[in-house]
């Protein structure tokens, strides 16, 4: 997981479109090779081809995993997709002790989020 996040925020640095759809593409045949002969769709016009795949199969992979699902919600978040990564977490059975390793107050320390749902943990 760390890897996979590194390798995009990397891409993501070159400021180089074609950089970053390569990556995406990489990581998408990666975690599920048999996306290797099939065309990667873009979802929408500002996001590389196989963005929305690549992120389910990040979620896939992280979901049984704790620590990489932390990362992950961390990594959404600092991307923009924190109401994305909340819902992903909250979607997890309440109360459950996973859910609470993973807790939107350990990924936004301060701010809107944490005022709003940190009390249901």
């Amino acid at each position: 997981m760390r890897a996979a996040l590194e390798r995009l925020k990397l891409a993501s640095l070159s400021r180089d479109p074609a950089l970053v759809d390569q990556e995406v593409a990489y990581l998408v045949r990666t975690f599920d090779p048999s996306k290797a002969s099939l065309p990667l769709l873009r979802a929408d016009p500002n996001e590389p081809p196989g963005w929305s795949e690549l992120l389910n199969q990040l979620k896939l992979f992280a979901q049984d995993r704790d620590e990489d699902a932390a990362l992950l919600a961390r990594w959404m978040a600092d991307i923009g997709l924190d109401n994305e990564a909340l819902g992903w977490i909250e979607a997890w059975p309440r109360r459950s002790a996973r859910r609470r390793s993973v807790a939107p107050c350990s990924i936004w320390p301060r701010g809107p989020i944490t005022s709003r749902c940190c009390r249901n943990y």
